[in-house]
């Protein structure tokens, strides 16, 4: 017998509803120990740049992974793929909390991104397959694509200046300025509230600029974000910061991930795999150069380094991109 319309209609709103749900905690499982790193450091006895492995090792297994899960989601199915991986995500996340040295956390940690590779990109394939472009934000193989070895390539060095940018943002200002661990994790809320910024704004946002232009002020936000965190002579110029950063980087990433859908509309799972892949793998990339430079310079050095090369970067992509 065959359902109606509207039931059709009930069934894939409660699909969507699920994956956002499980999107939402994969993205909060991996952010979980950006604000800890000072406490990390001083819990273990370790500098800030090896308590940073706890994302590093993160991001590195959850971008390796989409290797793996983007064929295996055009293989057997999206929702398979993303409900198999969300058990052992949760429990790599319990061993995590249980963590009693950093060498165990790396390890949990780890575990924890090779489990929740499955899940944010397989998503976002899910609603390239359901969804129509026109009511998402306005390849023979990926690689051969001009387009799509550019958007690899953005994704890349977004994820290298931007994700592993403000993942030192707490432990800047609790070195700084001397906030509590919870006061400056809180500050990073604001990141999260100029993303919700951006899903207000995008509609009218998406109307009045290309894809170019919503790129380039992307850019332009992000770099001023950093600016603002770096050279701000109190704590609650961070606020500003952070919030201005989450709505650049949701202009930026969120116009990146738009057109990711479309490169390989036949094999979309892989696609996007790889698109994500890119991103971890820059911000893998960026948490070991940062920590290098950190350890050398302090945070401000990698703050500014971002503040100059994000906006470059988006202007770059604005002008070899379509408009």
């Amino acid at each position: 017998m065959t359902a109606s319309p509207g039931r059709l209609r009930e069934k894939k709103a409660i699909a969507c509803g699920a994956l956002g749900i499980a999107a939402a905690l994969s993205m909060a499982s991996m952010r979980a120990c950006d604000a800890l790193l000072p406490a990390l450091s001083s819990d273990f006895a370790i500098p800030v740049g090896v308590a940073a492995q706890s994302i590093s090792a993160f991001v590195l297994a959850y971008g390796f992974l989409q290797l793996l899960y983007g064929p295996l989601g055009d293989r057997y199915g999206r929702l398979r793929v993303i409900s198999a991986a969300l058990a052992p995500c949760s429990m790599a996340n319990v061993m995590a909390a249980m963590a009693p040295s950093m060498t165990f956390l790396a390890l949990a940690r780890g575990l924890s991104g090779a489990a929740a590779a499955g899940i944010i990109p397989l998503s976002m394939a899910r609603i390239g397959d359901t969804v129509p472009i026109e009511k998402r934000q306005q390849i023979r193989a990926v690689l051969s694509e001009r387009w799509a070895r550019l958007i690899l390539l953005v994704t890349v060095v977004e994820g290298l200046f931007t994700l592993a940018g403000f993942a030192f943002v707490p432990a800047y200002l609790h070195r700084r300025f001397g906030i509590g661990i919870g006061a400056s994790g809180a500050v990073m809320v604001m990141y999260g509230g100029g993303g919700l910024a951006y899903v207000t704004l995008s509609s009218v946002l998406i109307r009045r600029f290309s894809l170019g232009g919503l790129a380039g002020l992307g850019g332009a936000l992000l770099g001023s974000a950093f600016a603002i965190v770096a050279g701000g002579s109190r704590w609650e110029w961070s606020v500003l910061g952070c919030f201005v950063g989450g709505l650049g980087f949701y202009m930026l990433h969120n116009t990146l991930q738009t057109e990711a859908t479309q490169m390989v509309p036949q094999a979309r799972g892989t696609a996007v795999g790889l698109f994500a892949a890119s991103l971890f793998f820059g911000q893998a990339l960026g948490m070991a150069l940062a920590a290098v430079l950190i350890d050398s310079f302090g945070e401000t050095s990698l703050f500014c380094s971002a503040a100059v090369a994000l906006p470059l970067l988006a202007f770059a992509f604005g002008k070899l991109g379509p408009g």
